[in-house]
């Protein structure tokens, strides 16, 4: 995977000045080795992928240049169509140079038949017009900044905002969808000028005219007269043919290797002679050692049977307020990385737990209780109710399976919260497509899926058969997840040792009791919140009133951790840089921009604060 920055000027050429920040940012302070390429009124830059190509590709007589993130992955015959017809390639696995030549020859339709995650921008130097467009289910990420002056577009969100002009006005309808329903619905982000490209899009833009459409419908109706067995053996086949695809062409690849079920489907998949050639990669919680995870004892197991070349990572714990600083700096290793993102959720059926497609199952009174908790009246007045944006946002789905295709989208592409029990991807658009590749984001595999039945899917009775009858190899060795196959599955649970998820369910555990009480820790806001609730622990401990977002549910007490906005300096925004702790506020008139910063209590004054500085 490759991330990339375009910048287009409206008025005038380019102006060095004008994008030194943004450049800067994106560059990581030159961390990053790009390439980047400045013509008029256009500026590209790509960092070098694990291929070693850049993915800035021009045509024959340099009419049209590309910028391209992410991968095509089945070429097929298509290249050599195109040289027949005179298309000349410096590189012919390059996917910059294919959908280069393939959108001159025949348009945007050549989209339809190719598989991939990835986004583009290209740019007809005879129009003066820009046409972006990306993958059939939104995979790969392509935010854009579309201002009066300029055009900003990018697989990351982070540079935009370094924009010495950039304008802060918040997305009021986003902000209030993601604190009320838990993630942000459509293209939407928090600012109202950037958008993430709707999936299966064509977007032209000349002289600020927008011309947006939709090359694939999604009208895929279930199959309602086939058994599970049928289903199984047709899913199988298209795993195995998604691993495949993504290591067609890669001399070295990464896979991650967990206790779970997900990536040792993805290992049941290779040949002996790829497990041999390829390295393994468990990641370890830095809380727990290694005799005592669960995801590094299986791990040890399957390696062990199989003789892998196993690495064990010590995975630092994170808080979000230093996710730009430290994750997003951290040099990608030159390597082709495979994981196992979101096999459960997709074939076992978890997504339809997380996400909330019927509107039935959603109380518009609690969502008006929710916001009235949080947010100013005035706040209130000007937005669209989350429950009707969500009605129709499920309405524009064609999809007959419209659940499914609706949490595709949501797991993806939308930044997450925990309310409703949602799972931890919030900050999906960074740190997935664009850092790492899963066969369970497959077009067609997906597209497979959007045919199973429901019922079928839930409760992983298609995953659990799925390894019965077509993955028997590694049955015998359990599962670190009690939640994913049941008694009579062909699975078992492994119960040895402390996993993560129990560090975040059992309260007494020793370690993290010591680890709490470590004053350093503490300070640091080492742990997220929810883990601490269930301790002995007093408020002042967290320098923090837990009075919002308390939830009882059966008995017990969970603070729910929110994301937020923080101030880069006084003039430019940074996004996901710390938490938003809900305070109770004494002395609002007096309070400065950290203490409004730390509180959502008070929407409105934060607000302001912030935008007539």
């Amino acid at each position: 995977m490759s991330y990339t920055l375009g910048i287009y000027s409206k008025k005038s050429n380019i102006a060095t000045d004008q994008v030194n920040e943004i450049l800067s940012d994106f560059s990581l302070g030159n961390r990053r080795s790009l390439k980047t390429k400045i013509s008029g009124k256009l500026l590209l830059s790509a960092m070098k992928d694990r291929y070693g190509n850049f993915n800035i590709a021009e045509n024959e007589d340099k009419s049209l240049i590309i910028l391209f993130g992410g991968e095509i992955y089945d070429f097929g015959s298509l290249a050599e169509k195109l040289i027949k017809k005179g298309h000349k390639f410096q590189n012919e696995s390059s996917s910059a140079e294919l959908a280069l030549h393939s959108f001159e020859e025949y348009g945007a339709e050549f989209l339809e038949k190719i598989n991939g995650a990835f986004a583009f921008s290209i740019y007809d130097k005879r129009k003066d017009e820009l046409t972006f467009a990306n993958d059939t289910f939104g995979i790969f990420p392509l935010f854009i900044y579309n201002a009066s002056d300029i055009l900003i577009f990018s697989s990351e969100y982070q540079p935009i905002l370094n924009y010495a002009k950039f304008d802060k006005k918040f997305d009021h309808d986003a902000i209030a969808e993601y604190f009320a329903l838990g993630s942000v619905l459509g293209d939407k982000t928090f600012f109202k000028n950037i958008k993430n490209l709707r999936p299966a899009s064509v977007l032209t833009i000349k002289n600020s005219v927008k011309k947006i459409r939709n090359y694939d419908n999604f009208g895929i109706k279930i199959t309602k007269n086939k058994d599970l067995d049928y289903f199984a053996g047709l899913i199988s086949e298209s795993v195995r043919n998604a691993v495949k695809s993504r290591i067609n062409n890669a001399e070295k690849v990464a896979y991650d290797l967990s206790g779970g079920a997900d990536t040792r489907l993805i290992l049941s998949c290779l040949t002996k002679e790829q497990r041999k050639n390829a390295e393994f990669i468990t990641l370890n919680h830095q809380l727990i050692s290694e005799s005592m995870e669960k995801d590094v004892i299986i791990a040890k197991i399957l390696a062990k049977k199989l003789n892998l070349d196993l690495t064990i990572l010590k995975r630092p714990y994170y808080s979000f307020e230093k996710f730009f600083k430290k994750v997003r700096r951290e040099k990608l290793r030159q390597v082709k990385r495979i994981s196992a993102l979101h096999g459960g959720e997709f074939l076992g059926g978890d997504c339809f737990k997380y996400c909330l497609p019927n509107l039935s199952e959603i109380d518009r009174s609690a969502i008006d209780k929710r916001l009235e908790r949080i947010f100013h009246k005035s706040f209130l007045e000007r937005i669209s109710h989350p429950y009707d944006s969500l009605k129709k946002e499920l309405k524009n789905i064609k999809a007959e399976n419209r659940g499914f295709l609706f949490a595709v989208h949501q797991f993806t592409r939308s930044f997450y919260t925990r309310i409703y029990g949602a799972h931890d991807g919030f900050l999906t658009p960074y740190i997935f497509a664009a850092a790492t590749d899963s066969p369970f984001w497959d077009k067609n595999l997906l597209k497979l899926l959007l045919t199973v039945p429901k019922e079928y899917l839930l409760d992983y009775k298609l995953y659990n058969h799925m390894y019965k009858h077509h993955f028997p190899e590694l049955i015998g060795i359990p599962t670190n997840s009690p939640l994913a196959f049941s008694d009579d599955s062909c699975m078992h649970y492994f119960g040895k040792g402390i996993d993560r998820k129990e560090i975040k369910q059992a309260g007494s555990n020793g370690i993290i009791i010591k680890r709490f009480k470590n004053s350093h820790m503490r300070k640091k806001q080492f742990y997220k919140m929810d883990y601490l609730t269930s301790l002995d622990a007093k408020p002042n401990l967290l320098s923090i009133k837990l009075k919002n977002f308390i939830l009882k549910r059966k008995n017990k007490i969970f603070f729910r951790y929110l994301v937020g906005f923080a101030m880069k300096n006084k003039h430019n925004m940074s996004f996901f840089n710390k938490y938003m702790h809900s305070v109770n506020l004494k002395e609002k008139k007096q309070m400065d921009n950290k203490s409004l910063l730390e509180s959502f209590a008070d929407f409105e004054a934060w607000n302001h604060a912030i935008l007539e500085k």
